[in-house]
């Protein structure tokens, strides 16, 4: 058995592990890069020779890449659990217009340059074939195919998102290798911490914050909720940066939690806008599935509104916003702002000192959110350059990835210690401090694979 490492690997984005046997090609995620220019279309492994497919949960550094998978050959299942088809359906859909609009206008651009057009890396139709073989399976289901056995566990990251543990039998010997996915941690308000508690040989480990803790829940709240106290009271906007799945549904239950205390009850006055469809398709979705959420939220009326809360859905209604009186709060998507309508609001909002924008998740390399983060004072959008007077925060609570305590806790949770430990998924220096915990804590063969390298288990 052998497994190659192919995304995620010095970056978080473009997941992707190519795991064989002697008889079959198992494809673990398949998701999109997301850093600026990256290279979608490489692809390591023939796609007609894979198997089956192994998604952990539907963020589009996952899943981005599937219909691709599909358009270039690929004829097999998808298994995933219910919950991740659910939102990986709108995830996909989304993924092909930006793809299709992105293309069009590469292609005005290349018809005036006297270039040849280029295709989008998929389109909607690309993305409908390639959902009518995904195959939904539930939690703590076993699932055989010929030699190998797997099984998803909640891994408590987003709704659905699964850690998977895989048996292949050859030879007369069972080895079985976990893939954590992205992992959860206790700061998450809608679902229950990682479950596996199982035995691995292997197990492939993300890192995204092996090199540092999260805030604690109250200090996260008190740090967001003193940030909204400024902007109302000094008449300010405030712009939040969050994925559509997941992220943006904690943070209203956040900023519910907040109204319910005194010293920030004034908040109740401050009118905060929603922009993200894609966020309120996803929204919906965690509506309908409040079995997989906390016990404590099932019965919970209006889980997800608020009096001052208001969905926006339409352009116009994004540049009425953006005129609209201060104070406000707008949440809007791309978390790291490398697309989607958080973009307009930077092009016409950067550049006033009466904006504040609060980071809540990790900005990866070469992302506009990284850029802001390290303070530039101007950045490009869509080709032009614009100056930076916003004020940024930086809040480490509420991200749905694990810290480094979780990850840790994740290894030390396993009914046995693993043969190796593959760290992957997280930068370089993430990966080096989470291996330094991992040795102190008796774990010892642990290694840091390099992309595309093929190890023999």
């Amino acid at each position: 058995m052998n497994i190659k490492f192919l995304g995620a690997i010095g970056t978080v984005t473009g997941s992707s592990y190519l795991l064989e046997t002697n008889d079959h090609k198992l494809l673990i995620d398949f998701g999109l890069y997301q850093e600026e220019n990256a290279d979608n279309e490489e692809m390591a492994f023939d796609p007609e020779s894979i198997d089956i497919v192994l998604l952990t949960h539907a963020h589009i550094d996952h899943v981005g890449r599937i219909p691709y998978l599909f358009k270039k050959g690929f004829k097999g299942k998808v298994y995933c659990t219910h919950e991740t088809y659910d939102l990986a359906t709108i995830m996909l859909k989304d993924s092909a217009t930006i793809q299709e609009r992105t293309t069009e206008d590469l292609n005005e651009a290349r018809e005036k340059a006297g270039l040849d057009s280029i295709e989008p890396l998929y389109n909607m139709e690309d993305v409908e074939i390639s959902l009518a073989y995904f195959y939904p399976i539930a939690f703590n289901q076993q699932v055989s195919f010929e030699n190998v056995t797997f099984e998803m566990f909640p891994a408590g990251h987003i709704l659905g998102a699964a850690s998977i543990q895989v048996e292949v039998l050859e030879n007369n010997v069972k080895e079985t290798i976990c893939f954590s996915g992205d992992l959860g941690n206790k700061g998450n308000l809608l679902l229950d911490e990682p479950k596996f508690r199982g035995r691995c040989n292997y197990l492939v480990l993300e890192s995204t914050y092996g090199n540092r803790l999260h805030e604690k829940i109250d200090e996260r709240s008190e740090k967001l909720g003193n940030i909204l106290l400024d902007i109302y009271k000094s008449n300010k906007l405030g712009i939040i940066p969050s994925f559509s799945v997941g992220r943006t549904q904690n943070l209203v239950l956040e900023i519910k939690n907040l109204l319910k205390k005194d010293q920030y009850s004034i908040l109740k006055n401050l009118p905060i806008y929603i922009d993200s469809p894609l966020g309120l398709k996803a929204t919906q979705i965690y509506e309908d599935n409040r079995q997989a959420l906390k016990k404590s939220l099932k019965n919970e009326e209006n889980l997800f509104t608020l009096s001052n809360i208001s969905y926006i859905e339409e352009i116009k209604d994004t540049f009425s916003v953006i005129n609209s009186e201060n104070p406000k709060l707008v949440i809007s998507s791309s978390g790291m702002c490398n697309g989607g309508k958080i973009l307009f609001y930077l092009k016409e909002l950067l550049g006033k000192d009466t904006t504040e924008i609060i980071f809540i998740g990790y900005q990866a390399e070469n992302t506009i959110g990284r850029q802001l983060l390290e303070k530039n004072t101007s950045v490009w959008i869509n080709k032009k350059e614009y100056p930076v007077h916003a004020k940024i925060h930086k809040i480490n609570g509420f991200s749905a990835h694990g810290d480094q305590e979780d990850l840790l806790n994740f290894a030390k949770h396993l009914s046995n210690v693993p043969d190796i430990i593959f760290l992957t998924h997280g930068e370089e220096d993430a990966r080096s401090q989470l291996k330094k915990e991992l040795i102190k804590e008796g774990f010892n063969n642990i290694l840091i694979p390099d992309k595309n390298k093929v190890f023999k288990l």
